[in-house]
């Protein structure tokens, strides 16, 4: 197919870690719509699979959830966190997370085109991502996994299928449906949803253009974290002692506690203005209100648990506020840096997206971290996102830049080079890619001038790789470097280093040898082969 060929749909694909949603834009139509999966009634729809145990055939959303306790199926949920570098360990089920994944959203596409009648090879798509999973080292192997189930589809990931960080996404759909494009200024999205805490500092221009400037967050690791997923948890242990349910049935990991956990997450989605105020009353009361939130019927027994606010403080608590306010913390220490004033209220807006800010202590800590208090109208705050385009907002902006009716520019956040041994023998940094740049300046590799040459013939010799996002290197040991070069067995055969950022913000390393032969590996991919040893480098003095 021509690159050239119009397309005949645009899609926008958020893929959380609890919900997902679909938005769309079809050929010569003018309004983007969202794929309605299970009903007419929510935009979004579950992101869990469960297997047919015998035809191995696979439900998805929430057909998928009435199957879920039952022992003829398999289900998966938050398959979604376990995508990097765990993505193919199955531990101990039939299935890994990355073909969960695969089915999940070929079973997406199959509807779209059922629906439409859109063929895969007429469509180009933007699939939203946590924006850690495009700058942090340890969450970055999960956008190669991905990229390669769209390969495994059938998808050209050179030019139809793109990534796209969630707070961009979100920041394109407040410039275009709710600024009209008439807002130009800083944007700082706090994009909170089931498994991540993405912050993503924008500069829009006048000519409507997003800069991505930087951005803050956490990942979690694996089933822990800072999110949704980690607060329902806590929560639920926290009501199950409570209400002192046995603790044998009632624990993380037993049958009991995952029908209770998926009834508490249905409830705090269907609960968000009772939950608002009965949290209000309980922090304005110091704790001596403490009233009901919402009701939690148990699946198991059919009895019905009060959740109260003291619940829902005591979780988000022990689990999330910490990590809120250090994320946001490092926002405006950046914005200092930048010379940018985040209590401008001409010319910054903070955006709360993601399906978990929804939950008021999380609306609460943002606030009053940037200064602003809960029922005061504060234009940075006040900026006509809903709390249901919250869940929405991510995959809407995907859509759009699918489209390509919001332009978008990102500028490289981590330098990157290599440790070497200079005339005088002294270990020095190379950097080769530096920070500040716009990417799409190292869509072609730059070549750092110094030569690297085998010694030791016979033997492996690693090469010192290093990251560094203006905190201090991270450096990476690669081990058994030279059996990723080209004429890695001539004698006195030099290379030189290279870096280039391809299309979906995956740096690539370059090896090119003396005679103009080159290799390109993914980096990500590289240090999970080789493998890699990860040294934490000294901090940047203040």
């Amino acid at each position: 197919m021509e690159k050239s060929k119009v397309m005949k749909a645009r899609l926008g694909i958020d893929l959380g870690t609890t919900n997902s949603a679909v938005c769309y834009l079809l050929e010569n139509e003018k309004n983007a719509k969202f794929l309605w999966f299970d009903n007419h009634t929510r935009s979004f729809f579950p992101t869990l699979v469960a297997y047919n145990r015998k035809d191995g055939s696979c439900k998805i959303g929430a057909q998928a959830r009435k199957f879920r306790y039952n022992k003829n199926y398999d289900a998966y949920d938050t398959f979604k966190l376990s995508l990097g570098e765990k993505a193919r360990d199955k531990g101990g089920r039939d299935k890994a997370p990355i073909q969960v994944a695969q089915d999940f959203i070929a079973e997406v596409l199959r509807k779209f085109a059922d629906i439409h009648g859109i063929k895969k090879e007429d469509l180009t798509l933007v699939q939203t991502v946590p924006d850690v999973w495009k700058h942090e080292i340890g969450n970055c192997t999960a956008l190669e996994n991905l990229s390669g189930v769209y390969e495994q589809l059938g998808m050209e990931t050179d030019w139809q299928v793109a990534f796209e960080s969630e707070p961009v996404s979100a920041a394109a759909y407040y410039l275009k449906e709710v600024c009209k494009g008439e807002y130009a200024g800083h944007v700082i999205v706090v994009d909170y949803g089931g498994g991540t805490l993405d912050l993503t500092l924008c500069r829009v221009n006048e000519n409507g253009v997003i800069e991505v400037l930087w951005s803050c967050g956490d990942g979690g690791k694996g089933m822990s974290g800072c999110a949704g997923y980690a607060f329902d948890r806590a929560a639920v242990m926290r009501l199950a002692e409570k209400c002192k349910l046995d603790q044998d049935d009632y624990a993380p990991g037993k049958p009991a506690f995952g029908k209770l956990e998926a009834s508490f997450e249905d409830s705090k989605i269907a609960s968000v203005q009772e939950t608002e105020d009965a949290m209000k009353a309980y922090y304005e009361s110091e704790g001596m209100d403490d009233s009901k939130v919402f009701t939690v019927i148990d699946p198991s027994d059919d009895n019905e648990y009060e959740v109260l606010a003291s619940y829902i403080d005591w979780a988000y608590q022990k689990v999330n506020q910490e990590a809120l306010k250090q994320a946001v913390e490092q926002m405006k220490d950046r914005c200092k840096v930048e010379k940018i004033d985040v209590t401008d209220i001409e010319k910054m807006r903070v955006l709360l997206v993601g399906g978990f800010s929804n939950l008021f202590c999380v609306e609460r800590t943002v606030r009053e971290s940037f200064g602003s208090r809960m029922g005061n109208r504060d234009p940075r705050f006040d900026n006509g996102i809903s709390r249901e385009k919250r869940s929405e907002a991510i995959a809407h902006g995907a859509c759009l830049i699918a489209a390509g009716i919001t332009p978008v520019v990102h500028i490289n956040q981590n330098e990157m080079g290599f440790f070497g041994l200079n005339i005088d023998g002294e270990v020095v940094a190379v950097p080769v890619i530096e920070r500040g740049k716009a990417i799409k300046e190292y869509l072609e590799p730059r070549f750092s001038p110094y030569l690297v040459k085998q010694t030791f013939h016979g033997l492996p010799v690693s090469l010192e790789l290093y990251f560094d996002d203006g905190y201090g290197k991270i450096k990476m040991l690669m081990e058994e470097f030279f059996s990723i070069c080209p004429n890695s067995k001539k004698k006195e055969n030099t290379y030189q280093i290279g870096f280039s950022i391809d299309r979906h913000r995956i740096p690539q390393l370059h090896v090119r040898d003396d005679s103009g032969e080159e290799t390109v590996t993914s980096l990500y991919q590289l240090i999970t082969r080789l493998p890699a040893v990860r040294i934490q480098g000294e901090e940047k003095e203040a």
